[in-house]
């Protein structure tokens, strides 16, 4: 099939017809017009198609990733308050099951209560030491939390942490004390406040915030006996807090702000925030800046507090946003260049028709019997199977007056072109699937090499210069489809090429071994791998032959000789059996053999003894075939 070439009409008036002639063509009715509409209006509805599917179904994605962040850094603020809160609650527990402890404080409270004197006065300061020593043992080495306090209900205290000692205060005054459950003990946590007796105590600690965990706790006979106040300062539980994007903010369950504190309220009402879902995402906006954000609500076990994290949606929705901008840059590109593609495809398939219009009127001043050579610009197979006919009627009806030996002649050649024209698009074909595959893998780097060796492939395949190449020709051309193979099974394939230098002028039919190596491709790998593909050639006596093998499982026993027998068959007038256009494999092959060299080509397959498929072609050898 000859090669075409890129269009370039020229048009009245001097000049070249360029892709600038697209916008004129959609106001026109022609047929050039006509397929340049229907391939724009095709592209531009399939680009549009597949941005707005993509884009939502991304976009989806994006939104969904984005609040999962949202919802993920709510549960690790709540794991994070729930931890601190545990440790002072197995502080709070520890103190409450110590009957030593118990017994001591009970004997604290009665000193309290009794007149001054000198016996009264040591003994509270022993049972004071005894108390702090147990509280800092309970407390441990490592001092997670910085004050235990002990209070009895005659207005006595002991400390211990910061403050190691005991003091005059009485209970029932502390903001705390009416919350606190008398009858059954279970634990509060308070609102965050300075504590004084502790700023005087210590100035590294002055003007800190504290939050107590505090219960009551009792003797055995389930008589109240004082309360435990185990405090943490305020930063060290809210320390994981906070974020560059994100807002936190923890509220209590009368709707008190407890972090920030005491600056950065929220701005959110309390009712609003107590109807909120934990991890369910809620859209509002905030009052003090007017802004729409994000919310997600979590709730820690440990306590009845509600943790409120917040994102501004466009920042929160910023990857939507940005991916948008880039589909509708995409979509802008893709219409241009569908304009441009459009334009040229209507003039590659409208030009060609133009020249063979032409050249059908030139037949009328130069004569039918007149020999010329006509070509068409064009890279159209269909525009160059048009070529073809209009080039077999033009010869066809000049050698029917030069003999019916030459109209035999030129009607074989134009067979056996077409015989050879069936492979390019099988081959393509399935080189194409296998780059799909590689593709869906991720194969990048082999993508690149297998691309390499399809260039070639293609341009070896898509030269219609001549329909014989060199031996080294078509196995270089069949070593470049292995590697690909290879890049694509790698350790799984092996193949091995070796033929005699003394075939390297031998002349074939082109594509008449790599479609047998393809055939053991898609044959052999039907059984477990390695597999293995073997190419070797041989000249004795004036015949060349080839033989392709592999490892597979090998023909059908009792089919062989009847695949020999036909691939073998003429009918009476020397044509070759099946020689029509819609067949391929063997008998293509075969066939152009015979077209090649006549009587002494040959086409046998066989199994090998120690399994596997052969196929061996032949013919005699001719090294004076025009390229």
């Amino acid at each position: 099939m000859n090669r075409f070439r890129t269009p370039v009409l020229p048009i009245a008036g001097g000049g070249i017809r360029t892709e600038r002639d697209g916008l004129r063509m959609m106001f026109r009715k022609s047929v050039r017009s006509t397929i340049f509409r229907s391939h724009l209006a095709l592209i531009v509805l399939m680009t549009v198609i597949f941005a707005v599917f993509f884009y939502v179904y991304t976009a989806d994605i994006l939104r969904k990733r984005a609040i999962a962040s949202l919802q993920e850094l709510a549960s690790s603020f709540s794991r994070s308050i729930d931890s601190e809160i545990v440790k002072m609650n197995n502080i709070s527990l520890n103190i409450t099951n110590s009957d030593v402890l118990k017994r001591d404080f009970a004997e604290f409270g009665k000193l309290g209560g009794a007149p001054e004197s000198p016996e009264r006065n040591v003994g509270k300061y022993l049972t004071t030491k005894r108390i702090t020593d147990l509280l800092f043992t309970i407390i441990g080495p490592l001092k997670p939390v910085p004050q235990v306090n002990l209070y009895d209900f005659s207005g006595g205290m002991v400390g211990a942490g910061i403050f190691s000692r005991e003091a005059a205060l009485d209970v029932r005054a502390k903001e705390w004390f009416p919350g606190l459950d008398l009858r059954y003990g279970s634990k509060i946590v308070t609102y965050p406040r300075e504590d004084k007796l502790l700023d005087e105590t210590v100035a590294l600690y002055r003007r800190r915030l504290y939050l107590s965990l505090c219960r009551v706790f009792y003797d055995s006979t389930k008589t109240p006996l004082g309360v435990i106040e185990v405090k943490q300062f305020h930063d060290e539980i809210f320390k994981n807090f906070g974020g560059a994007e994100e807002s936190c903010f923890v509220f209590d369950s009368s709707g008190r702000q407890l972090y920030p504190f005491p600056a950065g309220a929220a701005g959110w009402d309390g009712a609003f925030v107590a109807g909120l879902k934990p991890g369910v995402p809620v859209a509002a906006v905030r009052p003090f800046s007017r802004e729409r954000e994000i919310l997600v609500a979590q709730e820690p076990r440990q306590t009845d507090w509600k943790i409120l994290v917040t994102k501004k949606e466009r920042t929160l929705l910023r990857p939507v946003r940005d991916f948008t901008l880039l589909i509708a840059l995409i979509c802008a590109i893709t219409i241009a260049a569908a304009v441009w593609l459009a334009s040229r495809l209507s003039l590659r398939i409208t030009a060609p028709i133009s020249e063979l219009k032409d050249a059908l009127k030139s037949l009328e001043g130069e004569g039918i019997l007149r020999k010329r050579d006509f070509e068409i610009d064009t890279s159209l197979d269909e525009l160059g199977e048009l070529q073809l006919s209009f080039k077999e009627m033009h010869e066809k009806v000049g050698d029917s007056v030069r003999g019916m030996l030459e109209a035999k002649e030129r009607e074989m050649r134009a067979t056996f072109l077409a015989l050879q024209s069936q492979m390019d698009p099988h081959f393509l074909f399935n080189m194409l699937s296998v780059l799909g595959i590689m593709a869906e893998e991720g194969m990048d780097r082999d993508i690149t090499e297998t691309i390499g060796h399809l260039t070639h492939l293609l341009r070896y395949s898509a030269s219609g210069s001549s329909s014989f190449v060199t031996l080294p020709e078509e196995l270089e051309y069949t070593r470049r489809y292995l590697l690909c193979m290879k890049t694509r099974f790698r350790e799984d394939l092996r193949f091995d090429i070796s033929v005699p230098s003394t075939l390297e002028d031998l002349v074939i039919p082109k594509l008449v071994i790599q479609p047998l190596v393809e055939n053991c491709m898609k044959h052999a790998t039907n059984r477990e791998p390695p597999w293995f593909v073997g190419i070797t050639g041989s000249a004795e006596h004036g015949l060349w032959t080839v033989s392709v093998r592999d490892n597979g499982p090998g023909f059908d026993p009792g089919s062989l000789e009847a695949m020999n027998r036909d691939l073998s068959t003429r009918g009476d007038d020397g044509e070759i059996m099946g020689l029509g256009m819609g067949g391929m494999g063997l008998r293509n092959i075969a066939a152009r053999l015979y077209l090649h060299s006549g009587e002494g080509a040959f086409c046998r397959v066989a199994n090998d003894e120690g399994g596997g498929a052969r196929v061996t072609i032949g013919g005699r050898i001719s090294h004076a075939q025009t390229i």
